[in-house]
């Protein structure tokens, strides 16, 4: 039987969705941490620890989105717990006064609901696609 890389490949939401986990988590990070790191002496061992359970999720994301891109099968789990995590952890600095924020009062739910939303957007997404994941 002949490989058809074509087929192995990541398109439209899932290429996205990859692209996301492997590209667009580090960045984001990496943005977030330099914002952090002049505040850490301020702010103490809670902001190294939620900096450090950051790096190890987006870690895992960074798998998971690599795990899509390649197809492989069970890229749609990691996918599913990596999202559950890195939605935790938004949650986590958004609820909590442990990181420095620029939003106005008032508006942290608002914002953990569009961070719920966006997280279970793709989760949902990624249960219907795994029904059809050797398909393409």
């Amino acid at each position: 039987m002949i490989f058809d890389r074509s087929a192995a490949r990541a398109h439209g939401w899932l290429l996205l969705l990859g692209l996301l986990l492997a590209v667009g988590e580090p960045l984001t990070l990496a943005l977030e941490v330099a914002r952090l790191v002049p505040t850490i002496g301020m702010r103490g061992p809670a902001v190294v620890l939620l900096v450090l359970v950051r790096v190890g999720v987006t870690g895992f994301a960074v798998a998971a989105g690599l795990a899509i891109l390649g197809r492989r099968p069970h890229a749609a789990g990691m996918a599913t717990l990596a999202l559950a995590l890195l939605a935790a952890v938004s949650l986590v600095a958004v609820l909590t006064p442990i990181l420095p924020t620029n939003r106005l009062p008032g508006t942290e739910w608002p914002v953990a609901l569009a961070i719920v939303v966006y997280y279970v957007a793709w989760i949902v997404y990624l249960r219907r696609k795994r029904a059809s994941w050797g398909s393409g």
